[in-house]
């Protein structure tokens, strides 16, 4: 790639950043995030559970794709051998997750 393309870029990026509100600035932070972390879902995932950004996702593939994941259920044998434990729903929400964040 020619550095004078890599240049425009980064001012096209930073003019974005510069002339946003607080929210627009962290949705550009976000894209350029994911575009780092290419090949790495977790971490993507993760993020987007956090901020709900970027705000230009693609949409699901499937019209009615049901409710995002919020958190994984337990495992198997913990809510099996342990009388107290309950199975968790993908909807319940981590210990960090305040619901803020609008996903989909």
């Amino acid at each position: 790639m020619r550095d004078e393309y890599i240049e425009e870029y980064i001012e096209f990026v930073l003019g974005k950043y510069d002339a946003g509100n607080a929210d627009e600035k962290l949705d550009v932070l976000m894209k350029e995030y994911y575009i780092a972390l290419w090949g790495n879902g977790l971490e993507a995932y993760n993020m987007y559970r956090r901020t709900g950004k970027p705000s230009n996702m693609a949409p699901t593939l499937e019209p009615a794709g049901g409710n995002f994941v919020r958190s994984f259920f337990l495992p198997a044998v913990h809510v099996n051998r342990n009388a107290n434990a309950t199975q968790k729903e993908l909807t319940d929400l981590v210990f960090w997750d305040d619901g803020s964040a609008k996903v989909y």
